[in-house]
């Protein structure tokens, strides 16, 4: 793979999936959207039609597909349709047409329409976000009416599109409601039925339907404001019902109310009930859970947000009686009833006579559904009724039941005697005979009065007990016995042998649940230290090779009773039982044989296969015989095929194979194989499924538990989180918790949470791979004190396999201290105490609750009464009551109480105290909870005066201005009970915010009795001129000369409803233009004019002031120019129109100027408003100041001239002005300057009077060359100069110069010889500078031509160089032996490049630097006259040498570059052929490649050949071009040599040569020296 193209890619890659994926926040969010929809109802048609623009912004016509969706809850309907082609920058209009049963059969909570990709892929754009539209069906005034509800967020433009401009978003929402009238109701059911035409035409919109719906669009409908939610929302729960209240909602027309069970309750999962009334009764309430509720306010079919939620739990006290049923027993009854649904207890009343009346003294608070009634005499009749309860109180009463105690019959044979031989199977195999019956008395037990059978078992061992248990059985008398038995462990609670013996009959009578309940209860009685002494036990005992122990305690006893149980609620596969069993076990003696095993099998049968699999694994790394370990490892293989455990199978896998190894007897041969081949098959489908994608489920906890200590019975609140983190999306799974105490016990919690499957984190949907929740978790009963850890364990429901196992299994960090059970009164009131007066010696009647917040039964308390005055001192009442001990777990005694108020109170606030008053503090939990008051509402108040105000009329609402007046009346009442002092009514204005102005006049008052009727009071107040603006209220105050008697202030001062609006007097001065200047180019000296409109939108006039006008340039610089007065301008009078000119000076600053007005007034306090004293022009004017720009310019020919001492010269120049104003007058100089800066003034100078702006002026200049020239090179210079250059911007182009060509040489005198033939030979000019220019050419030519090949070659080495070096990069970071052989090609061939670039590099730049040479001869050593001189000195003439001698340099660089050119081609050409023949050796091995890696290489080694020969081949016909140019070039010197063109070869005889002249000589940018041969 090219990784470098894929880098690059990458970017472009990721925009278009942003593009595809993401569209509402890609780009076509922007180029490509939808309008707001609007719904119409066509009557013809009888349809519905959602009209919306779809805008293509992109460069591409578009094809799109559209879905209208009604939304209704979660729920959604929708239907589909395609759009036409949308034009590249065109708006598209278009309609979707529905039936009207659609908008009929439902209520929607949104209508939108989305627009996506052809073909439905990818959400582009939907309308809802800019409109969003419910409706629902509604019938008024005889009429089927749609109701549709408009949200618009945006204003947004709606059909047609009607701007391009983008509206401002609008700070709040905007609803508009529109009625849509679909006919008479009766035609509501046709309507209706048309819901079934389920499709949706999607058509374009005519430019006359456009045209119509741009006039209805016009005409605004109105904005309707939902009303305010209500508030003071309340519940108040009653018997089975809750009652709602509110304060009602102004202009409210109803109220609907929206109920559900769980919190976060909305109007979409809340249940509606419309039209509700404040104290509305929500009845029928049967479950003792917190029912949510809110509330909404509807106003003109707009309905206002909920108010908060309230909650609210009805009172359910059980419902139904419970069925009681009497047993007799031995001065006992036995009693057990029916249970009833939501109690928490049982209230059980008993008497001895028939009419049982309930009451404290004969009552009995019970748990559960049986209990024993003990302490009564035999053969006397006890009557009972029943009655279900819970916090909420008591349910029905059972009908009177009665029992009489009865004495047992007495044994008459001796247990030991009959015990004496007797086997256990004996008794188990006799089949019970109800006729029957064997009488059995004891010698040693004849002292009792009865014999019961417990006591005969209690007296015997293990083993004679367990006979006699069977006989028991086998008699048919295992009920009594069991009854015996219960009835002994309910006075001896802490006997183990017992409650042994008890389980042992529910065993053997097969009610094994019975059985493990008593055990169970028997384990919570053994202490730590006995656990970890049985424990040891064991661990010895197995070491001596015993399997148990042989001597038993009983705690080992009971040990093994477990151990049986488990074994027989599996073989009933009873697991849930089992499990109990077994974890009590393991509790027990964690180190008991094959327990854990044991719990494996339980918990795989409850399909917790994770748990089962781990302890199956634990068992396994114990001591076990041989037997143990197959059956332990063939129950985790039976797990494994649940689980597919990858390592688990390949371990247990091993560990049979390992006992292959061992001897076995044919049996195990047989397990062992078969457990090999199971587990073969299992490794095999585990592997499968892992590479197919597992889930991997992990489980996390908070360690930020809520308790510091808990006993038995409380709840403690954990945060769980379960993700999903593997590949695939899991199974439905469980969690199930333990906890585990620091010495290695576990206990499993009852319930379990049911999750529904987590998607995987690498799903798109990764929000849906995890799952967090809260559990209160329970402390169980008979819990062990001491260290916990909660372990959370997380199960798939079908087992499915995973990743790992490791990760379902969490344990918390924080250890868990359950401390003993303690007890924790709370006292309380039974009814809030209402406020009331209270005098001395008053009796006040309470009615009071003590509940046990413990989970232990309270100790014996008293109870202590007392008032306490608010921020004084504390009254004892010398009153106490003594109680009862309270039973655990919220169980209270109520009792009613009257209290007399002492004779010493005095004036002030009181509440009762009632205090519990415990011995024994160790015993209470929290003595905060102690005491109860009832808050300061008895109130003992002396003489007062009430006086209250209230307004008889209040002001008007109104706008007032200062000056104005307003009129307003007060009452003033005494409601106290006693005259009042006298005072005055005080008024003041009270600004929005808190401000208050004290109004002048006040009303005295005498002194008013407190029945005396009120008294009103008229005012009219005048305001001050100047009164600050604002909105105010009026505010009328009692103020007292003595209010020590006023009780309440509060109502002293009042405040009225209406507002007044007062403004001050103010002026209001406005500017604004009338004319603008218009938008111009202007000159310094120029004139503008504008004109403004001044005007006084105040309610005063105004003082004078002036008009100063600026222009502004776009940096903030102002330029003031004139200024205009104005008189006194009134609130009344017209606008003022100002109009003015202004004159720009001449050298005003260039720029981009605006005119500003601004208003100066000579007193501004009553101005209020400066904004709009100052305007700015939106026109603009340039502005550029008056100026001239004259430019001089020679025009002379670009050549080299003769200059002539006493001769004239003409020269010709022109004048212009780029300047926007006539120049002044102008003279013109001109100089000859030499090289070294000496100027030789020309004494004619040019007068012109005037350039006018745009013009050029044409001068020629006849100049006389002075007769003391000196010899050299010169230049003509030209300046032009003003009498005044104020205005002239730019000086620099006042003068030109010409070049130095310009020349003078000062001729010498030449004496001839005498001859007789004289001929001076001169150089030929011409053909010097042809063959010149030919020499130089080509030597430069070969220069650059090489060096320009040797940096292409170079070019091409460095790319190749780069390349090498990524090369290295991927070949360091390769993952396979393909990828390593691949780059290490590549690496090679790239190399061989490099090597070829680099040859041709230095071949190029050898070539370039012959070229230089060749250049470097020409210059310092080549001569046109070198032959000639040559052949004049050694008297030979052109027969002799010749061209082709006087021309070798020439002739050897061009043969010499031929030759190498054709020496490099043929190179080239001989690499070309070699990899094509190498090409195809590789096309044959190509044809035969066995593997992908031998095609891979091939292919990249004929790609890279390839390349390489398309170089060669360039490179040949390169230096194939470079020989013909060189072989042209010596095929023309040769022509020029045989053919006699060559004037270096011309036939001339150098003859006695006289002499020679060599002089200087000056031309045009040369200098050089003339060699004049004579002869």
């Amino acid at each position: 793979m090219n990784f470098r193209v894929l880098f690059f890619r990458l970017p472009i890659i990721l925009s278009l999936f942003l593009c595809s994926g993401f569209d509402s926040f890609g780009l076509q969010e922007r180029l490509i959207r939808i309008s707001p929809i609007l719904i119409k109802w066509n009557a013809d048609a009888q349809m519905f039609r959602a009209y919306f623009d779809v805008t293509n912004d992109t460069s591409e016509d578009v094809e799109l597909s559209s879905i209208i969706i009604f939304k209704i809850g979660k729920f959604r309907r929708w239907r589909g349709a395609r759009i036409p082609n949308v034009k590249a920058k065109q708006t598209g209009t278009f309609k979707i047409s529905f039936a009207p049963g659609i908008m009929l059969k439902n209520e929607y909570a949104s209508i939108t329409v989305n627009i996506y990709g052809k073909d439905y892929t990818g959400l582009i754009d939907y309308s809802s976000r800019y409109v969003k539209i419910s409706s629902r069906s509604v019938i008024a005034d005889g009429k089927t009416k749609i109701e549709l509800l408009e949200s618009t967020p945006k204003t947004v433009a709606v059909l047609p599109k009607t701007t391009e401009t983008p509206q401002k978003e609008t700070e709040t929402p905007q609803l508009k409601k529109r009625l849509i009238d679909l006919g008479a109701a009766d035609e509501r059911p046709q309507l209706l039925a048309t819901e079934r035409f389920q499709n949706a035409l999607l058509e374009q919109v005519t430019s006359a339907e456009k045209n119509l719906l741009a006039e209805e669009k016009d005409v605004k409908p109105p904005v309707v404001e939902p009303p305010s939610p209500p508030e003071m929302f309340t519940v108040t729960p009653g018997k089975f019902q809750n009652r709602l209240t509110w304060k009602p909602v102004a202009d409210a027309t109803a109220y609907n109310l929206y109920w559900g069970k769980s919190a976060e309750l909305t109007r979409e999962n809340g249940i509606k009930i419309e039209n509700v009334e404040s104290g509305f009764v929500h009845s029928d309430l049967n479950e003792p859970i917190y029912f949510h509720y809110i509330l909404t306010a509807v106003k003109d079919g707009l309905e206002s947000e909920p108010e908060t939620e309230v909650a609210g739990k009805p009172i359910v006290p059980p419902q139904g009686a419970p069925q009681l049923t009497i047993t007799d027993g031995d001065e006992k009854l036995l009693l057990s009833w029916t249970t009833v649904e939501n109690a928490t207890k049982y209230d059980l009343y008993w008497g001895t006579t028939p009419d049982v009346v309930p009451s404290d003294d004969n009552k009995i608070v019970l748990q559960g559904n049986n209990f024993e009634h003990t302490g009564l005499k035999n053969k006397s009749s006890y009557y009972y009724i029943i009655a279900a309860a819970n916090s909420d109180g008591e349910g029905e009463m059972s009908v009177v039941s009665t029992g009489m105690p009865k004495p047992p019959p007495v044994l008459e044979a001796s247990v030991s005697e009959l015990m004496e031989g007797v086997q256990l199977d004996d008794f188990r195999s006799i089949k019970t005979d109800s006729a029957l019956l064997v009488t059995i008395s004891d010698a040693n037990l004849e002292k009792e009065a009865s014999l019961k059978r417990a006591e005969d078992l209690k007296a015997l061992d293990i083993s004679s007990r367990d006979k006699l248990i069977a006989l028991y059985i086998a008699e048919g008398k295992s009920e009594s016995v069991a009854k015996a038995l219960s009835g002994q462990l309910s006075k001896e609670p802490e006997n183990l042998n017992l409650s042994l013996s008890l389980s042992k009959v529910y065993h053997e009578q097969g009610d094994i649940k019975a059985a493990l309940k008593v055990l169970n209860s028997s384990l919570n009685r053994i202490s730590l230290s006995a656990r970890i002494a049985l424990n040891q036990e064991l661990k010895t005992s197995v070491k001596k090779g015993e399997s148990t122990l042989t001597t038993k305690s009983e705690e080992a006893y009971l040990a093994d009773e477990f151990s049986k149980l488990g074994v027989s609620l599996l073989e009933k596969k009873k697991y849930i039982e089992a499990l109990s069993a077994f974890s009590s076990l393991y509790s027990l003696s964690q180190d008991y044989p094959m327990v854990k095993y044991y719990l494996g099998l339980s918990r795989h049968g409850m399909k917790q296969y994770n748990q089962a699999k781990q302890l199956f694994v634990e068992q396994a790394q114990g001591d076990l015989k041989k037997k143990q370990l197959i059956d332990d490892l063939s129950a985790l293989t039976l797990v494994l095929a649940t689980t597919l455990d990858l390592p688990t199978i390949k371990n247990t896998r091993d560990q049979f194979m390992a006992m292959q190894q061992e001897e076995n007897t044919p049996e195990e041969v047989q397990t062992i194989a078969e457990q090999v081949t199971t587990l073969d098959r299992l490794l095999a489908e585990a592997e499968k499924r892992r590479l197919a994608g597992l889930p991997d489920l992990r489980i996390v906890m908070s360690d930020d538990f809520d308790r510091a200590e808990i006993q038995s019975g409380q709840k403690i609140l954990f945060a769980f989180t379960a993700m999903n983190f593997g590949k695939v999306k899991s199974e439905p799974f469980k969690v199930y918790y333990q906890f585990k105490h620091e010495q290695g016990m576990t206990f499993d919690i009852p319930s379990f949470d049911r999750f529904l499957a987590l998607e995987s984190k690498l799903a798109p949907d990764s929000k849906k791979a995890s799952r967090s929740w809260e559990k209160e978790l329970i402390i169980p009963d008979g819990v062990v004190p001491g260290k916990y850890q909660l372990i959370a364990n997380v199960e798939q429901t079908e087992g499915k396999g995973e990743v790992t196992f490791d990760n379902n299994r969490a344990q918390s960090a924080m250890a868990i201290s359950i401390i003993p059970p303690i007890a924790d009164l709370k006292i309380g009131f039974i009814s809030k105490m209402a406020p009331m007066p209270i005098t001395s010696g008053q009796k006040i009647d309470l009615g009071l609750i003590v509940t046990n917040k413990g989970f232990k039964d309270s100790p014996l308390f008293e109870v202590d009464y007392f008032l306490e005055k608010e921020g004084g001192s504390t009254i004892d009442l010398k009153v106490s009551d003594k109680k009862v001990s309270v039973p655990k777990e919220n169980k209270s005694i109520t009792w009613k109480k009257q209290l007399t108020i002492p004779g010493n109170v005095s004036e002030g606030q009181y509440q009762i105290q009632v205090r519990i008053r415990v011995v024994d503090k160790a015993a209470e939990l929290d003595n905060k909870n102690n005491t109860v008051a009832s808050g300061f509402k008895l109130n003992y108040t002396p003489p007062y005066s009430d006086l209250a105000l209230k307004f008889e009329q209040e002001p008007a609402t109104q706008a007032l201005i200062g000056g104005q007046s307003f009129s307003t009346g007060i009452g003033l009442e005494n409601s106290g009970n006693a005259a009042s002092a006298e005072g005055k009514v005080v008024y003041q204005l009270k600004g929005e915010k808190g401000s208050v102005i004290l109004l002048k006049e006040d009303h005295r008052f005498s002194a008013l009795k407190k029945d005396q009727p009120p008294i009103v009071v008229s005012r009219k107040f005048q305001l001050p001129e100047k009164f600050p603006k604002g909105i105010y209220q009026l505010v009328a105050t009692v103020e007292l000369d003595d209010n020590q008697l006023e009780k309440n202030l509060e109502n002293n001062s009042i405040v009225s409803k209406t507002r007044l609006t007062i403004t001050p007097s103010y002026s209001d001065l406005a500017l604004q233009f009338l004319q603008e200047p218009v938008t111009q180019a202007l000159v310094g000296g120029q004139t503008f004019s504008t004109q403004l409109r001044l005007e006084n939108k105040g309610n005063t006039e105004s003082t004078k002031g002036k008009v100063v006008y600026q222009l502004k340039d776009a940096q903030g610089g102002v330029t003031i120019l004139e200024d205009d007065s104005f008189p006194v301008l009134k609130n009344d009078q017209p606008p003022m129109t100002l109009t003015r000119e202004f004159q720009l000076p001449e050298k005003f600053p260039r720029g981009v100027y605006q005119i500003t007005a601004k208003l100066e007034l000579d007193d501004n306090h009553l101005e209020t408003n400066f904004e709009n004293n100052s305007i700015v022009s939106k026109n603009q004017l340039t502005i550029v100041p008056s100026y001239s720009d004259l430019g001089l310019t020679l025009e002379i020919e670009d050549r080299e001239q003769p200059l002539t001492p006493g001769d004239s010269i003409i020269i010709k120049a022109r004048l212009s002005n780029s300047g926007n104003r006539d120049t002044k007058d102008i003279e013109v100089s001109y100089y000859l300057k030499t090289r070294s800066g000496q100027e030789i003034e020309i004494p004619q100078a040019d007068q012109i009077a005037n350039v006018s702006p745009g013009s050029e002026k044409g001068l020629e200049k006849v100049i006389l060359i002075p007769e003391d020239l000196a010899v050299g090179l010169y230049q003509i210079v030209a300046e032009a100069k003003m009498d005044d250059s104020e205005f002239e911007e730019n000086v620099r182009n006042n003068n030109d110069r010409s070049p130095y060509i310009f020349s003078y040489v000062k001729p010498e005198p030449v004496e001839a010889p005498v001859l007789q033939a004289t001929e001076e030979v001169q150089p030929v000019i011409e053909e010097d500078k042809r063959n010149n220019w030919l020499r130089h050419a080509s030597a430069i030519s070969l220069a650059l031509g090489s060096a320009w090949q040797a940096q292409k070659e170079d070019k091409k080495f460095q790319d190749a160089k780069d390349r090498e070096s990524e090369l290295e990069s991927q070949y360091g970071s390769s993952q396979t032996d393909a990828q390593v052989s691949i780059i290490s090609t590549e690496l090679e061939n790239n190399r061989n490049q490099m090597d070829l670039y680099a040859q041709n590099t230095n071949l190029w730049g050898a070539l370039a630097l012959v070229g230089v040479g060749w250049e470097i001869y020409n210059i310092f050593f080549w001569s046109p006259d070198e032959p000639a001189a040559a052949q004049a000195d050694a008297g030979s003439s052109a027969d002799d040498s010749g061209s082709l001698i006087s021309n070798k340099w020439m002739h050897a660089s061009a043969i010499s570059v031929t030759l190498l050119s054709v020496w490099q081609s043929q190179l080239e050409v001989k690499k070309y052929n070699d990899l094509s023949d190498e090409n195809d050796d590789l096309n044959t091995q190509y044809q035969t490649a066995n593997s992908a890696e031998e095609v891979a290489n091939i292919s990249n080694k004929i790609s890279s050949n390839r390349t390489e020969m398309e170089s060669h081949i360039a490179n040949a016909n390169i230096f194939d071009g470079v020989t013909l140019v060189a072989l042209g070039l010596e095929s023309y010197l040769l022509w020029k040599a045989f053919t006699g063109t060559d004037t270096e070869s011309a036939n001339l005889q150098f003859r006695n040569p006289e002499g020679f002249q060599l002089k200087p000589y000056f031309a045009y940018r040369k200098v050089g020296l003339n060699l004049n041969y004579t002869w």
